[in-house]
C-alpha cells in the first residue's frame, strides 16, 4: 500500500492526488423547503435544550 506516494503539492500549494486536484471545499445551496425544514429543526433543537434547563431552575 504505497498510495500515499500519489499525493503531491503543486507550485500554487494545491493538494494533488494521482494527478488530479483534491476538492477540499464544495459549496451548495438549500432550496426554499430545505431552509424552512432546517429552521424548524433548529428551533426544535433549541427548545429541546432550553426546556430541561428551565425545569432545573424552576422556571416552569
Amino acid at each position: 500500500m504505497n498510495d500515499h506516494r500519489k499525493f503531491q503539492i503543486d507550485e500554487r500549494g494545491q493538494l494533488i492526488w494521482d494527478g488530479q486536484p483534491v476538492v477540499l471545499e464544495q459549496r451548495f445551496t438549500l432550496g426554499w423547503w430545505e431552509l424552512r425544514i432546517a429552521g424548524l429543526a433548529s428551533i426544535a433543537a433549541l427548545i429541546g435544550a432550553v426546556f430541561p434547563i428551565g425545569i432545573h431552575f424552576g422556571w416552569w
